[in-house]
């Protein structure tokens, strides 16, 4: 099983007590407060907030969704553990955690939406965690697999919307009539 987790791994390194204990001991020596917060009362979260772009390719290839909790695949042991770890460390609440997946992808995504999804000031937020699956694809892969389906999408509206234009000019002499019997007039008289 492939699993790509999306932490910084200097910050990673805080989640180790020993790491910990010695930024603690250095921000307590260097008189800087806020640096022994991070060490003393939690750890900062070390998964990374995906960008605009990522997110928007994530959302489209993986376009289903549910809460952790409702999800009915099995889930890797390390990914489990590091659901556990965030929790420790009060990164996150299992209400935060989602999973999204495709019918015709096979490695789902674990991220995080900050004080839940239905929060306006942060539903356009995604912090990635994991991804699991017996041969993950690559994010390249996964671009182009966006890129096809957004495509796919967009010439289907297209040609829809073509159709329709179509039938009203196969028609338009109809529509004048109906337009006149009704008194109304696209054109303006001055």
């Amino acid at each position: 099983m492939e699993i790509e987790l999306f932490d910084d791994v200097e910050l990673r390194e805080l989640t180790d007590n020993t790491e910990r204990l010695t930024h603690h001991a250095l921000a307590e020596s260097l008189n800087l407060d806020i640096q022994m917060e991070h060490s003393g009362n939690g750890v900062p979260c070390p998964y990374m907030e995906a960008d605009k772009r990522t997110r928007a390719i994530y959302t489209t290839v993986f376009d289903q969704k549910t809460k952790l909790a409702d999800y009915k695949q099995p889930i890797p042991t390390r990914v489990l553990m590091l659901i556990q770890i965030g929790l420790e460390n009060g990164w996150w609440t299992t209400d935060d955690l989602w999973v999204r997946w495709s019918s015709t992808v096979a490695d789902p995504i674990l991220y995080r939406i900050p004080d839940g999804e239905s929060s306006p000031q942060y539903s356009n937020r995604m912090i990635l965690i994991a991804r699991w699956a017996d041969a993950l694809l690559s994010f390249p892969e996964l671009v182009k697999l966006a890129a096809e389906k957004i495509r796919t999408h967009s010439l289907s509206e297209l040609r829809e919307k073509a159709a329709k234009l179509q039938a009203r000019i196969d028609n338009i002499d109809d529509e004048v009539q109906a337009a006149m019997h009704a008194g109304d007039t696209c054109v303006s008289t001055y």
